[in-house]
C-alpha cells in the first residue's frame, strides 16, 4: 500500500530525509522512481543513496568481499564490497548479468575476489575481477546461505563506508575467516555466528558487558542472572528484575559468552558446547543485535520464516 509517488530526475549526490524511503530505482533516462509506504516499522532507506567516490588512482587494484549485489537497468550489477583499503563502498559492474559476460560468475555474494576499479563520473565501474575463493560451502544449503547473508548483513550495518579504518580492515579480516570457517566445517555453523556476533559487536564499539553488573557495578560471579537488552549487559541477580526488558541468562550461557568474546576463534572451535546454551545464547544476541541496529536483519527474519515451514 504506497502512501506517495514521485517522479523527478535522479541526482546521485542528493541525500533525502524521508523516513520511509521503500525503494529506489534507476531508468535509461536517469527517472528515478521512489516509492513510499506507509508501514513504519523499518525506517530508512532499503538501500542507501548510492554517491560517486574518489579512487586514489585512475585505476585501482584491490581485494573485496562481495556484501551484496543487487540489479540495475537490463544487464548491470551494483555490488557493495567490504574492502580492507577503502571500506566498505558500491560499484558498478557493466554487464554482469549477461550469460556471455566475463565478470558473469565472479561477482556473486560471499565471494573473496581481486578488482580493477576505474573512476567514473557516478560509482566506480568493475574494469577486471577475478575469484580468488568461491567458498562453494557456503551456497551448498539453504542453511549455510542464511549463515553465510547473516554475516554479510551484520557487517554491512557496522562498517563505515569509503573509510580506510581500522574498524574496516579488522571486520574485513572477521568477515573472510567466518566465510572460510563456514566452507571448511558447516557443523560449527551455529557457534561460529554467535563468536562472529561478539567479536563484530566488539570491533564496532557495541560490546556487550558481561563481566560487571550495568546497575551496580558489582563483578560478575558464576550463577544465573540477567541480560539487559537495552543496557548492553549483564545484570546481577539483585538489580536485574527491576529492569523490564531483562532477560533471565542460565549460568551456562553466562560462561559460553564470555568465553567466546575474549578467545580467538581456534580456541573457541576446540571447545564442544550443548545445542540448549548455542540457542540461548543465539536468542539474547539476535535481540541484543537488533536493539543495536533499530531493526532485525532480513537473514534472521528469513531464516525464521523457513524453520516456521519445516515445522
Amino acid at each position: 500500500m504506497l502512501s506517495a509517488i514521485r517522479v523527478g530526475r535522479s541526482n546521485p549526490d542528493r541525500q533525502t530525509s524521508t523516513p520511509c524511503l521503500s525503494c529506489v530505482t534507476l531508468n535509461r533516462r536517469g527517472v528515478s522512481v521512489i516509492l513510499y509506504s506507509l508501514c513504519g516499522q523499518f525506517p530508512g532507506p532499503a538501500f542507501p543513496i548510492l554517491r560517486s567516490m574518489s579512487l586514489p588512482t585512475r585505476l585501482h587494484n584491490c581485494e573485496a568481499l562481495i556484501l551484496k549485489y543487487r540489479n540495475h537497468q537490463e544487464a548491470d550489477r551494483i555490488l557493495t564490497l567490504l574492502t580492507p583499503d577503502l571500506g566498505k563502498l558500491d560499484a558498478l559492474a557493466r554487464g554482469a548479468r549477461k550469460a556471455r559476460s566475463r565478470k558473469a560468475g565472479h561477482v556473486e555474494p560471499f565471494m573473496h575476489v581481486a578488482l580493477v576499479l576505474r573512476k567514473s563520473k557516478w560509482l566506480p565501474e568493475v574494469s577486471e575481477v577475478q575469484v580468488r575463493h568461491a567458498f562453494p560451502q557456503c551456497r551448498s544449503t539453504l542453511e549455510l546461505m542464511t549463515y553465510a547473508s547473516y554475516a554479510c548483513e551484520l557487517v554491512d550495518n557496522l562498517a563505515h563506508p569509503e573509510e580506510a579504518s581500522d574498524l574496516n580492515r579488522r571486520i574485513y579480516q572477521l568477515l573472510f575467516l567466518m566465510l572460510q570457517e563456514l566452507d571448511a566445517d558447516p557443523n560449527q555453523a551455529p557457534v561460529l555466528a554467535r563468536w562472529f556476533d561478539l567479536q563484530a559487536l566488539g570491533w564496532a564499539g557495541f560490546q556487550p558487558e558481561l563481566f560487571h553488573c550495568l546497575a551496580c557495578g558489582q563483578k560478575a560471579q558464576p550463577r544465573p542472572c540477567f541480560f539487559s537488552v537495552s543496557q548492553g549487559g549483564m545484570l546481577c541477580p539483585s538489580c536485574g528484575p527491576v529492569q523490564q526488558d531483562a532477560l533471565p541468562l542460565d549460568l551456562e550461557t553466562f560462561k559460553f559468552l564470555r568465553y567466546w568474546q575474549t578467545r580467538d576463534w581456534p580456541a573457541v572451535k576446540s571447545r564442544k558446547y550443548r545445542n540448549a546454551a548455542v540457542q540461548s545464547s543465539a536468542f539474547l544476541l539476535g535481540r541484543y543485535v537488533s536493539f543495536t541496529l533499530e531493526r532485525p536483519l532480513r537473514a534472521v527474519r528469513f531464516a525464521r520464516a523457513v524453520r516456521q515451514l519445516d515445522a
